[in-house]
């Protein structure tokens, strides 16, 4: 089982008041529940009001071989803010939750408790004291693999969290993960069925040909690949993705070629990555530019969607061959959750995605 503590640690990210521009009391929450698990110790948390809270930790976790060559390993990121709780924080302080043994799910009297994306936390908390709990068992043949953890801000009023996260942390984190999985996302918006969004606003999050799909829909006992569909609206998982691309592999390609001619299909990227930097730049200056905590315009205007634009023509660029260089495969999924705001949880569904997730990153590392 995941954990007998399920429907404590539930309520009490439930009932915690988080929204965008201030998540702290969630934040040293998360921050004392990962020291008193005993999951990683207060100096390798790495945190900031700016960006959020992340750690690293390498996993001894079962393997049918015992071996494997992977130096990197995965990420699983939520975001902390929540935009549908009350505005009135003592509402929420003030709710009554209730844990119903018989079927499994919490209620409340409150009208909205933030379960997007407090649904993604808890699946992430739970995947680790799995984690936990194997790794301090006896298995016969185990390999290692390094998770790192995010959980971000602001991502309800334009992922300035991730924006905001020092270029140095986020070529950390490339070198750590291949694969990164977001969870924030409603099933209800595919028929209920448990899928993965692979696309935003044009920008594809997986790599050609890599196999993330097809892993994901093992781990969660898919007859196939995990269903995936577009999505028109926004989230972590395209910052992750347009970052990375235009920040760190975009730049290590041109270094690489430095003091020679790009190949055809490279030949544009030196213009395009300019107009992103000078794109990012607007949107950092207009994010200085209004209150804390609010937005800077919606992602279908200026500056924001012509920056997402010169994202997909980077993606487009970058992997329309085989890169020179082997080591900058990077692919990331926002992977969803069956719950609706209807006064309740089923913890059940947080139980079966932690097992997901943990099945994934045991498949990843065999690879």
């Amino acid at each position: 089982e995941v954990g007998p503590h399920l429907p404590t640690v539930a309520t009490q990210v439930l009932s915690s008041y988080n929204p965008s521009g201030d998540e702290g009391e969630l934040m040293q929450w998360i921050k004392e529940f990962l020291v008193t698990n005993n999951i990683v110790s207060e100096s390798n948390i790495t945190w900031s009001l700016d960006w959020g809270i992340t750690f690293v930790k390498h996993y001894n976790v079962p393997s049918p071989s015992g071996n494997s060559t992977r130096t990197r390993g995965i990420f699983l990121s939520a975001h902390l803010d929540s935009d549908h709780i009350p505005e009135d924080k003592e509402l929420l302080s003030n709710a009554k939750f209730e844990y119903d043994a018989e079927s499994h799910r919490i209620s409340w009297n409150a009208s909205e408790v933030g379960l997007d994306d407090k649904t993604g936390i808890l699946s992430i908390l739970f995947t680790l004291l799995e984690l936990e709990k194997v790794a301090a068992s006896e298995h016969a043949n185990t390999v290692c693999i390094p998770v790192r953890v995010v959980f971000s801000v602001s991502e309800e009023i334009g992922q300035q969290g991730v924006l905001r996260m020092p270029r140095e942390l986020l070529h950390e984190i490339f070198q750590e993960a291949e694969f990164g999985i977001i969870i924030d996302r409603m099933s209800n918006r595919f028929s209920d069925l448990r899928h993965a969004v692979d696309s935003y606003f044009g920008v594809n999050l997986v790599l050609p040909h890599n196999n993330m799909r097809e892993l994901l829909g093992k781990a969660f006992s898919l007859p196939e690949s995990i269903p995936t569909c577009e999505s028109p609206f926004c989230s972590d998982a395209l910052e992750w993705r347009g970052r990375v691309d235009a920040e760190i592999v975009a730049p290590k390609i041109l270094d690489f070629y430095n003091g020679t001619s790009l190949p055809a299909p490279l030949e544009a990227l030196p213009k395009l990555v300019n107009a992103y930097q000078k794109l990012t730049e607007e949107v950092l200056l207009k994010m200085e530019s209004v209150p804390h905590g609010t937005s800077i315009g919606s992602f279908r205007a200026k500056p924001r969607a012509p920056r997402y634009q010169e994202m997909r023509k980077i993606f487009d660029v970058l992997y329309e061959a085989p890169l020179p260089l082997n080591s900058y495969e990077f692919s990331v999924l926002n992977l969803s959750l069956n719950y609706e705001e209807e006064g309740y949880l089923r913890l059940g569904e947080i139980e079966d995605t932690a097992k997901g997730l943990y099945n994934f990153i045991c498949l990843v590392a065999s690879q």
